[in-house]
């Protein structure tokens, strides 16, 4: 499975003004069917999430978690399976939820319905995203967990993999968008009996945009899908406009080792310091998960834009 998109220059010359009307937008929440700025769950192409206005703490830097009980490993056509998003954070007591489930090529998949009071529904740029309702932000729960139930309905057969991307926010409800934390997640559901990667891998960048003299950070969320332990290395080359890779053989940073029991999940995180001298570029990042030297299991991607320093 590959889930690598190739984006045109129209195409990367639209997402930058989308980010930037992200960024400016004002901090008004939508209620009606339309998600507005709450909209987007750390999926791509932009890989939005709270964070674009609450950007005083680093993503995934608090002592909190975001996870998911009863997500499947695998799915089977036109079943409904009941899944629950679960959140804590200590000391925060303001909460949110955004997610949503897409296809290889970035097409909604299957159906998702809230299962309690605590959720509902919208829709952004073609896609269908659980958030939390007025109820679900449970204002003053200290600590969590909290949590939002619903149901994923899979599709017909031969619709591939299913990939979710979650962003959670956990506030301090002192009216401000200081001392806030964002928790971001992905993971992927195979389509049973189709002949798909065992082990596969979802890269959620921080930002799809950078610049130089910056930081670049990647949580690349690797699952297994097989009844039998793992062992997998990821790595990430870049692919420049000239269809070059760097490096040609091997990885930007060293190979990371996962040991994956069966059908487990583990994160890690990928952090490139991008030099002051880098030039301005939009580059494909691609990461790939497989056992060295010929073993290529799963890979992903994402169009990765460099700007000058203070740009």
């Amino acid at each position: 499975m590959t889930r690598v998109s190739i984006l045109s220059t129209a195409s990367i010359l639209s997402l930058l003004v989308f980010l930037a009307l992200q960024l400016t937008a004002p901090a008004a929440r939508s209620s009606s069917a339309s998600c507005g700025i709450e909209g987007v769950a750390a999926d791509p192409p932009t890989f939005g999430s709270c964070h674009d206005c609450h950007v005083q703490l680093p993503i995934n830097s608090g002592d909190g978690s975001l996870t998911f009980e009863g997500l499947p490993t695998s799915w089977s056509p036109s079943m409904t399976y009941r899944i629950r998003a679960l959140l804590e954070d200590p000391g925060q007591r303001l909460w949110g939820i955004r997610l949503t489930l897409i296809d290889e090529a970035g097409s909604p998949i299957g159906a998702i319905l809230p299962a309690d009071a605590n959720g509902d529904l919208c829709q952004q740029d073609g896609r269908t995203y659980l958030r939390q309702s007025g109820a679900g932000r449970r204002p003053g729960v200290l600590d969590g967990p909290v949590d939002w139930l619903f149901d994923w309905t899979s599709p017909a057969a031969g619709n591939g993999t299913a990939t979710l991307y979650a962003v959670g926010f956990a506030g301090n409800l002192d009216g401000s968008e200081q001392g806030d934390f964002t928790y971001t997640t992905a993971s992927t559901i195979v389509e049973e009996a189709a002949t798909g990667p065992e082990v596969t891998l979802v890269l959620q960048p921080d930002t799809p945009i950078v610049q130089a003299g910056t930081t670049l950070t990647i949580h690349a969320h690797v699952r297994n899908h097989t009844d039998r332990p793992q062992t997998v290395f990821v790595g990430s080359r870049a692919i420049l406009p000239s269809g070059r890779a760097r490096p040609q053989t091997g990885s930007i940073l060293p190979l990371v080792r996962l040991d994956l029991a069966p059908f487990e999940q583990q994160d890690t995180t990928l952090v490139h310091p991008i030099p002051a001298s880098a030039p301005a570029v939009t580059v494909e990042y691609r990461g790939f998960v497989g056992v060295p030297p010929a073993s290529l299991l799963d890979r992903d991607g994402f169009m990765l834009a460099v700007l000058p320093p203070g740009s």
